[in-house]
């Protein structure tokens, strides 16, 4: 699909625009002391984010034992499997930066 040449120029533009402020060797410098963020520091500064319904598959017993567990803490087990992805993301962002 072609881009209007309106919509295309506009981009041209605004690209121009976001190369010459990175072109400055101000921002060259603050770029090269500049560092990624984990993922669990990204979740801290901007929050959880938005959420996306998906569908897991998780074995029955599994999911009985999550249940009995948001039960006694007093949460949604959706919410102990979401604690769960995240401390798995975390966990492996730490395991390769050390690399």
């Amino acid at each position: 699909m072609k881009k209007s040449s309106k919509k295309q120029n506009t981009d041209e533009k605004r690209w121009k625009e976001a190369a010459s402020k990175f072109e400055k060797s101000s921002s060259l410098d603050l770029l090269a002391l500049s560092e990624a963020i984990s993922p669990e520091e990204h979740r801290k500064i901007l929050g959880a984010g938005n959420r996306k319904a998906i569908s897991l598959r998780i074995p029955e017993n599994d999911l009985s034992e999550l249940k009995k567990i948001a039960t006694a803490n007093g949460r949604k087990y959706q919410q102990l499997i979401i604690q769960a992805i995240e401390l798995y993301i975390d966990t492996y962002y730490n395991k390769i930066s050390k690399v």
